[in-house]
C-alpha cells in the first residue's frame, strides 16, 4: 500500500498505475483534491527511471556525488565561457563521467535483482543519466527519489560544451613567454570561437524543438483525457445495458416457467 507520492516511486513499473490510482482515490476521499489530481497525472516510470529512483535509497552516496559533480560541471561551463581556463571544465566533466558510471552500475544491479536484464537496460540508464545531469529540474527530482520521466527536449546533449573545452587554450598555453626580442602580439578583442557559436545555436535549436514537442505532448494529453472520459462513459453505459439484459433474461425465464406451469394445469383440467 502506498501512503504518499514518494512511496509510488518504489513500486515496480508494472504495478505503478494501479498503485497511483489507488493513492489518488485515497487522497480524494481525504479531501486533498489538488494532490490527488497531481498524483493522477504522474506517468508510469520506465524500468531505467524506476531503477535510478531505487539507487537514491540503496546507494545515496553515489547519487550525492552525481548531483555535486553535475553542479560543478555546470559552474565550470559558465566559468570557461567567461574566460576561465579550460582545464577546469575538463576536470569537472571527468568527475561527472565517473559519477554517472557509478550510478549506472548501481541501477543495473537493481534491475538485475528485479529479475530483469540489467545489460539490456544499461544504454537507456546511461541516456537517462545524461539528460539528468543536463537538467537542474531532473537532478532535483532524482535527488528526492521522485524521478517520473524525461520529457522531450530534456534529453538534449549533456556534453554540449565538452568539445568547446578541448578547443579553448589552457592557462599554460596562454601564458607562454614571448621569445626574447620578439614584440608581444597586438591585443585584439576576444571573438567567440566557432564551436561556441555552434554550441549556442544548438542550444537554441534544442529549446525550439523542446517547445514544439511540449505543445504536441499537451495536445496528446488532452486527447488521452477525452478518450478516457469517453471510455468511462461507455463502460458505464455497458454496465447499465448488461444489468438490463440480465434483468430481462430473468424475467423471461420466470415467464417461461409460468407458461409451462399453466400449460400443465390446463392439460390436467382438459383430461
Amino acid at each position: 500500500m502506498t501512503s504518499s507520492r514518494r512511496d509510488l516511486f518504489a513500486v515496480s513499473p508494472d504495478e505503478f498505475v494501479a498503485a497511483r490510482d489507488e493513492l489518488a482515490r485515497e487522497l480524494r476521499a481525504a479531501g486533498d483534491k489538488d494532490e490527488a489530481a497531481a498524483v493522477k497525472r504522474l506517468r508510469r516510470p520506465t524500468v531505467p527511471v524506476w531503477a535510478l529512483n531505487q539507487v537514491v535509497a540503496g546507494d545515496p552516496q553515489a547519487i550525492q556525488e552525481l548531483l555535486a559533480a553535475s553542479e560543478d560541471a555546470r559552474t565550470a561551463q559558465n566559468d570557461v565561457l567567461e574566460g576561465a581556463d579550460a582545464d577546469v571544465l575538463r576536470v569537472a566533466l571527468a568527475r561527472r563521467r565517473n559519477a554517472i558510471g557509478a550510478v549506472a552500475r548501481s541501477a543495473r544491479r537493481i534491475v538485475d535483482e528485479s529479475g530483469r536484464s540489467g545489460d539490456a537496460q544499461m544504454r537507456d540508464i546511461e541516456n537517462a543519466l545524461q539528460a539528468i545531469v543536463a537538467s537542474e529540474r531532473l537532478a532535483a527530482d532524482l535527488g528526492r527519489g521522485e524521478l517520473a520521466g524525461i520529457d522531450a527536449g530534456e534529453s538534449a546533449d549533456a556534453d554540449l560544451f565538452a568539445d568547446l573545452a578541448s578547443s579553448i587554450p589552457t592557462r599554460a598555453t596562454r601564458q607562454r613567454t614571448p621569445r626574447r626580442g620578439a614584440s608581444p602580439p597586438p591585443r585584439t578583442p576576444a571573438q567567440p570561437s566557432r564551436q561556441l557559436v555552434n554550441a549556442r545555436e544548438k542550444l537554441e535549436r534544442h529549446r525550439s524543438e523542446a517547445a514544439e514537442a511540449a505543445a504536441r505532448m499537451r495536445e496528446a494529453e488532452r486527447a488521452v483525457k477525452d478518450a478516457e472520459a469517453a471510455a468511462k462513459r461507455l463502460d458505464q453505459e455497458l454496465g447499465i445495458a448488461r444489468r438490463a439484459r440480465d434483468a430481462a433474461r430473468q424475467t423471461a425465464e420466470r415467464a417461461d416457467a409460468a407458461v409451462a406451469r399453466s400449460e400443465e394445469a390446463l392439460a390436467r383440467l382438459e383430461e
